[in-house]
């Protein structure tokens, strides 16, 4: 049977929101593995699901495929041209917006279990996404909506076991919005939802901001590209803490020259 939101009446309107979440970097905290992990909704209100379809649709047509869109697979850097389309085609969809999770693992704290435990790390972030894709909810212009999370499926990771995580965390965290999100949050292929390959390519965007050097402006084109689209905070426009979620040193974001393109 599945499990229904705790509380009373969400007081949402609307047709609805779908939120997409895929992730980029791996939860290790070894030598090889990556600096940082983050996980991007791509939020997208249900009378825009036609054009988050044709912009998926005409980003495969341009690349010659019939499988799912992949950053890694197929706007690799040689590529040029594909990311930048694919930057302004994203850029283009009206009334979405977009929110990020990003783990600095050098700064993240001392956490011994997360740090111990891949399935706990990923099941915090989690919860950290569905916090911001729940505020997002409740805030959305025209009122509240109701949302529905989708998640990109994670190999040998037990989502059953993050749904009952989330189940024992929610009431611990009651300011948080949790009627206005279907529940549970489910887990799927790329290739079942378009929305999910579209946040497969902002995790490409973000990731490849990050990956570059801090004076390093270009490397964040494509991020900064669809800025618009990114939550804020609806009086002073801050995207820390709203559209971005950072685990570790602010500096490790604001310090970073185009940072101040991306909350411009």
């Amino acid at each position: 049977m599945a499990r229904t939101a705790s509380g009373g009446g969400t007081g949402a309107s609307g047709p609805g929101l779908m939120a997409f979440v895929d992730e980029t970097g791996d939860r290790g905290f070894s030598e090889r593995s990556s600096d940082t992990f983050s996980m991007t909704a791509f939020l997208v209100p249900r009378e825009r699901q036609n054009q988050v379809r044709a912009t998926a649709a005409g980003l495969r047509a341009y690349i010659g495929t019939s499988s799912p869109l992949h950053w890694v697979d197929h706007f690799k850097r040689k590529h040029p041209a594909r990311r930048e389309l694919a930057a302004d085609m994203l850029a283009a969809i009206p009334d979405v917006r977009v929110a990020h999770v990003i783990v600095h693992k050098d700064t993240a704290g001392s956490d011994e279990e997360l740090r111990r435990s891949g399935e706990a790390f990923y099941n915090h972030c989690c919860r950290l996404v569905l916090e911001l894709v729940a505020h997002a909810a409740a805030t959305w212009p025209g009122g509240p909506r109701r949302a529905s999370v989708k998640f990109g499926h994670v190999r040998h990771m037990d989502h059953s076991g993050t749904v009952d995580y989330l189940d024992l965390v929610r009431p611990d965290v009651p300011l948080v919005s949790w009627p206005l999100l279907h529940w549970p949050p489910t887990w799927h292929g790329t290739a079942a939802y378009d929305g999910l390959q579209l946040a497969d390519l902002h995790c490409g965007f973000l990731n490849n901001a990050l990956a570059g050097a801090p004076d390093d402006r270009a490397c964040a084109s494509y991020l900064t590209s669809c800025r618009a689209q990114v939550l804020r905070h609806a009086g002073s426009g801050d995207l820390l803490g709203h559209g971005v979620r950072l685990l570790g040193d602010e500096s490790f974001l604001t310090k970073r020259v185009w940072w101040a393109d991306l909350n411009g």
